[in-house]
């Protein structure tokens, strides 16, 4: 898997902090990006994502609100199916051994 071909699944071209995020990701490395709402930090998590489970693992997608949770639940199943999406909460538990859990970070 390269940059290149995890960027071409974008409807539009990743910006320099994002491709060098994902580049040290499938490097292997730990990334850690801190960036204003709208900058893109989803962008490197759906692209974290698709290369994690083009390695045939799973994904565990944690947010800090219940609320942020369920929205990420809805964007994650819009790019990677439904049936590959779940959730787990504190109150709720959606297809908890897909593919791509979204959590709050209190389950994690």
């Amino acid at each position: 898997l390269s940059v290149e071909r995890i960027c071409s699944v974008f409807p539009f071209p990743l910006d320099g902090f994002q491709k060098k995020a994902l580049e040290k990701f499938l490097d292997g490395k730990s990334v850690v990006v801190c960036a204003p709402t709208g900058a893109g930090k989803t962008a490197i998590a759906e692209a974290a994502a698709a290369a994690t489970l083009a390695r045939g693992q799973r994904v565990i997608y944690t947010t800090p609100l219940k609320a942020l949770s369920n929205q990420k639940l809805f964007e994650t199943r819009k790019r990677f199916g439904y049936g590959r999406c779940g959730l787990q909460t504190g109150d709720t538990s959606l297809n908890t051994e897909a593919d791509i859990v979204v959590m709050t970070t209190e389950i994690l």
